[in-house]
């Protein structure tokens, strides 16, 4: 039996770009909601990460049944891990804009439909943001946000808000434009935790045309999962990954967080946040200290120190007792002004 082909009138409008490693269980859905998209010109490739499993197998009847599905595999000059699958989609795309799904991601039939009117009256823009909802075992079980935005956010507000990891959009609720997105170099390959937090930082950091859609969302992130790296944060490694991947992000945006006061402030609390609350918080002495002697940081090492005595004070019930102006202090740096994940759409 031939395969059937998709005629597209010149090329397909949207690129869905999906990685995929050791995801049998949960990658027919994703598909299928891609499949049952009201809107038609779209391609779906699905890059498999070197799975040991049925992921490759399934993406590649989903392909022989439909021409728009590409069942890719990464090949050897792209590194394995997410980022660089996501770049070897990206490469392969033929479209002019470009959506990110996970592999346990959902949409609804008017997911695309919604995107192509609005894409198609707004032209001018580099970034369209959409608003995501959580669901445990199907959507409409819950009705939490990912989180909120009002439209009305400066470019600098949202990197603070980032910054506080307060993410106010999720993987799935943007549209790239293909020549921005291309812009950035796209997906750090040495990322391993907050991929997304640190792609999207540094499309902000080029100042794009964002265009908000605060309507009700029609995407949706899977919650609970316990297969994925940075379900479980409260390990060494996931803390430890997570300082390499904010050194990486400053390294690239290093002028632009140091010559503006409040982006500099935020940056700090992150800093502090990871390199002595978390470390603390798991009795790693020796990973604060060695923290507080790196040279990339945009604070000094006498700062560091000052920071690591009250925090290491801070952990003892009586010390913080006798100063609670210092505990206030401490406690406001522990926890992150955020709404992630605490937000239902009807608020």
């Amino acid at each position: 039996m031939s395969k059937p082909a998709f005629k597209f009138l010149n090329k397909p409008y949207f690129s869905i770009i999906i990685p995929a490693y050791n995801r049998e269980h949960c990658l027919a859905e994703t598909l299928n909601a891609v499949k049952n998209q009201e809107f038609k010109y779209w391609e779906c490739i699905i890059v498999d990460d070197g799975s040991s499993d049925r992921t490759r197998a399934i993406a590649d009847i989903f392909a022989a049944e439909d021409s728009r599905f590409k069942s890719l595999a990464r090949t050897e000059n792209y590194s394995k891990g997410g980022n660089d699958a996501r770049n070897y989609g990206a490469s392969q795309a033929r479209s002019e804009y470009f959506i990110f799904l996970d592999s346990d991601d959902l949409i609804a039939e008017s997911f695309l439909e919604k995107r192509y009117h609005l894409v198609l009256k707004q032209s001018n823009y580099d970034l369209y943001v959409f608003k995501t909802s959580v669901f445990f075992n199907q959507p409409g079980d819950s009705d939490l946000l990912w989180n909120n935005f009002t439209g009305s956010e400066t470019i600098d507000e949202l990197i603070i808000r980032f910054f506080e990891q307060d993410m106010p959009w999720h993987t799935m609720g943007v549209v790239w434009k293909k020549e921005f997105y291309e812009s950035t170099n796209g997906w750090d390959k040495e990322s391993f935790v907050y991929q997304d937090w640190e792609v999207h930082l540094n499309a902000l950091f080029k100042y794009p045309r964002i265009y908000f859609d605060c309507s009700k969302p029609d995407s949706f992130y899977r919650i609970n999962q316990v297969d994925g790296v940075t379900n479980n944060t409260n390990t060494t490694f996931f803390y430890q990954s997570s300082l390499n991947e904010i050194r990486l992000m400053y390294l690239k945006n290093q002028q632009e967080i140091t010559s503006n006061s409040k982006l500099h402030e935020a940056f700090i609390r992150l800093v502090l946040r990871h390199s002595l609350i978390k470390t603390l918080d798991k009795k790693d002495y020796r990973t604060a200290l060695v923290q507080v002697l790196k040279s990339w940081k945009p604070l000094s090492p006498v700062t560091h120190l000052e920071w690591f005595i009250k925090v290491a004070w801070c952990k003892s019930y009586k010390l913080r007792s006798m100063t609670p102006n210092l505990y206030s202090e401490v406690k406001d740096l522990k926890f992150p002004r955020t709404t992630h994940l605490k937000l239902s759409f009807q608020n």
